[in-house]
């Protein structure tokens, strides 16, 4: 029986800035908490860093699904990968468009070949309204 080849998570990273160079990869402004005065609103800088690794070159099927606050799931993208000896992809998706339309926590998870290898969140405040303490 063949071994499955299911992809594994590098990274799934939410940051204000990428930059790929000679010698690697940087990410600038990580965070996982943004804050707004008023809603809905859209970050200028806001990417999501994927990174996953297979065991084998070979085309993968890619979808990150968004889960709002209120349940509704959306696909924000869906595409295929040919990946070549190197067995990695790396991918900066730019959320600078997205909406978000509440204060709340955002979900976004990444299937590769139908299989879910990871998850991550966003919290949104309202700096008008919430309190947010830091230690």
């Amino acid at each position: 029986m063949p071994e499955l080849d299911i992809a594994r998570l590098r990274a799934l990273v939410f940051c204000k800035k990428f930059e790929k160079k000679a010698d690697g990869i940087t990410l600038t402004g990580i965070h996982d908490t943004r804050f707004s005065g008023s809603f809905p609103v859209r970050f200028d800088e806001l990417f999501l860093y994927v990174s996953f690794e297979v065991s084998s070159p070979r085309t993968v099927s890619m979808l990150l699904q968004f889960r709002a606050n209120d349940g509704s799931i959306q696909d924000f993208a869906n595409s295929e990968a040919d990946i070549d000896d190197d067995l990695v992809v790396t991918s900066p998706l730019d959320l600078s468009q997205w909406e978000f339309t509440e204060p709340g926590r955002y979900s976004f998870a990444l299937y590769v070949d139908g299989v879910l290898v990871g998850s991550t969140s966003l919290t949104i405040h309202n700096m008008m309204r919430d309190e947010v303490a830091f230690a």
